[in-house]
């Protein structure tokens, strides 16, 4: 127990050597050391921000495609279902005299 009270009291007095020799730094000097360590913080800060908002881009122009030509489809699809949904097609209608054609069914003997 005596031999770690004398390292300890050895330790103790070069701590006050050094302390003694070194001069204590000023307040100014302190605030500006914990500025200096801050300031890369930010700029890390505001460079993965810079980072994350350029790799968004192309996800959100992606987006945006998808969405538009999801509206193109269902404009087409709609399209289709019209054309479905019709009694006659569309090419047969003058023949049959629906669909406001100015065509009507003539007999072949009664034709020009």
């Amino acid at each position: 127990m005596n031999h770690f009270r004398e390292g300890l009291a050895q330790f103790r007095g070069a701590l006050d050597a050094e302390a003694a020799r070194s001069a204590a730094p000023s307040l100014g000097a302190l605030l500006a050391r914990e500025q200096q360590a801050r300031r890369p913080r930010w700029r890390w800060a505001v460079a993965a921000a810079a980072i994350l908002a350029l790799c968004w881009i192309p996800v959100y122009r992606h987006r945006a495609q998808r969405q538009r030509q999801a509206e193109a489809d269902a404009v087409l699809m709609e399209h289709v279902s019209q054309g479905l949904a019709r009694p006659v097609a569309r090419a047969m209608a003058p023949l049959m005299g629906i669909g406001g054609g100015e065509t009507e069914l003539v007999p072949v003997s009664q034709r020009n």
